[in-house]
């Protein structure tokens, strides 16, 4: 696996992303590094174990979350009990070939 993934411009200046709080970003980018370096580009959607990942409360996780899993302009994905960002996932699955 790749030490590095790119710095998608164009995603981090899309209106999804850019209507997010300073914060909210933050904890984008740092969730992309935890997502990043799983081995399949996934997260399990547990609070606990995001707020822990990502060494912020629960709390805090929780507030993020609904920026970021909002339906309307969602930069996230949720599905069955699993987070991913679905750009990362395509450039993670090129990577590992």
């Amino acid at each position: 696996m790749l030490p590095w993934f790119p710095f998608a411009v164009d995603f981090w200046d899309s209106p999804p992303v850019r209507r997010l709080s300073h914060n909210s970003k933050g904890i984008l980018a740092d969730l992309m590094v935890a997502l990043w370096r799983s081995p399949d580009c996934y997260l399990p959607d547990d609070e606990t174990a995001i707020a822990s990942i990502l060494r912020v409360s629960v709390l805090v996780w929780r507030r993020a979350r609904l920026q970021l899993l909002d339906p309307n302009w969602p930069v996230l994905r949720s599905e069955q009990g699993k987070i991913s960002q679905d750009w990362l996932l395509g450039v993670h699955r090129k990577a590992i070939g």
